[in-house]
């Protein structure tokens, strides 16, 4: 009686040991999942981000295009004007 009374109780223990690891997994699993969640969150701000700065670099390109084509036109004026300066 005593033997089965061992064997119950280590089996109850080892079945509570179970438990306990199988409760630890879980909460492992849950944190990874809340970190994987976390993950895609700040993927998405980054992405976000990227698409904000692609934008803005083809603005300032754009800008920076203009201002060319503007210095080319303003060159061209003065040397037109010192030309007929150059000619008076």
């Amino acid at each position: 009686m005593d033997d089965i009374s061992g064997f119950t109780a280590t089996i109850a223990a080892a079945v509570e040991q179970q438990s306990a690891t199988t409760q630890e997994i879980a909460r492992n699993i849950q944190q990874a999942a809340s970190g994987a969640n976390d993950l895609v969150g700040n993927v998405t701000t980054v992405s976000d981000a990227i698409v904000d700065t692609n934008r803005s670099a083809a603005a300032v390109l754009q800008v920076s295009q203009a201002l060319s084509d503007q210095s080319g036109t303003m060159q061209m004026e003065i040397e037109s004007f010192l030309q007929k300066v150059s000619a008076a």
